[in-house]
């Protein structure tokens, strides 16, 4: 994971489309933790850790 983390580099905007919601979450893609699952940071500055199978389309904005 730390050759993704690398060459994503700092935290970019993004917004996810998630398997469980129907509105996309806005904010910042942080990395990929050691386990595979998606760091990010909503709008509101609310930390989530996303598996896979949670996330229908990240999208870079």
């Amino acid at each position: 994971m730390t050759d993704i983390n690398t060459r994503w580099g700092e935290a970019r905007r993004v917004q996810l489309s998630l398997n469980s919601r129907p509105e996309p979450l806005a904010g910042y893609f942080r990395g990929v933790d050691p386990e595979g699952r998606l760091s990010f940071t909503d709008d509101l500055g609310t930390a989530h850790t996303l598996d896979a199978s949670q996330v229908a389309l990240l999208r870079e904005v």
